[in-house]
């Protein structure tokens, strides 16, 4: 079962999110994305209903990256960023 904590969100939140009151950050949507193991074409389709999409950055192509791979865990995709950059946060 999805739990909102793996990704630092409450259920009053992803409430609020799915009524429109409020519209989530990307960091957020992609975190929600890989919490339910959306493939790599399901994750752009879920970011894109957001209103965003993967760019060039680096932090994009790793996350990506990851995705593609089967990498479904956040830990482990953060682990990843950090060893490219440690400022660079999921």
């Amino acid at each position: 079962m999805f739990s909102a904590s793996i990704v630092g969100c409450t259920p009053a939140a992803i409430s609020r999110i799915r009524s429109g009151e409020i519209t989530p950050k990307k960091d957020l949507v992609i975190k929600l994305g890989i919490a339910l193991e959306l493939s790599e074409e399901d994750l752009r389709r879920f970011i894109h209903s957001a209103g965003y999409v993967f760019s060039t950055t680096p932090k994009d192509v790793i996350i990506n990256d990851c995705v593609a791979n089967g990498i479904a865990d956040i830990d482990i995709i953060r682990d990843k960023l950090y060893e490219y950059d440690p400022d660079i946060d999921l």
